[in-house]
């Protein structure tokens, strides 16, 4: 069985996809701001999973309202959640 870590797993797109597979697969959530790249570091080294799906990030409305804080979140932290992810 697939281990699967998510974040994010409040959003509209997240929530869907738990209910569909949250009996067929292992799903592990990260509850924390995924903004704090040093905190996932941890998780993710006391974790072990095979998958990741990144649902996290801001919507647009968020985006319109707070330009910069949405390209910290939807663009830099991604880089670097890809950049930590990479080094595994």
């Amino acid at each position: 069985m697939k281990k699967i870590l998510i974040n994010g797993f409040r959003g509209f797109i997240a929530s869907n996809y738990l209910k569909k597979y949250k009996n067929k697969e292992k799903i592990v959530h990260y509850k924390k701001n995924i903004n704090e790249i040093s905190e996932f570091k941890k998780f993710i080294k006391k974790k072990r999973f095979s998958h990741f799906i990144h649902f996290a990030g801001l919507s647009r409305v968020n985006c319109i309202n707070n330009k910069k804080e949405c390209n910290k979140t939807n663009f830099v932290t991604i880089k670097k959640t890809i950049q930590v992810l990479n080094k595994l």
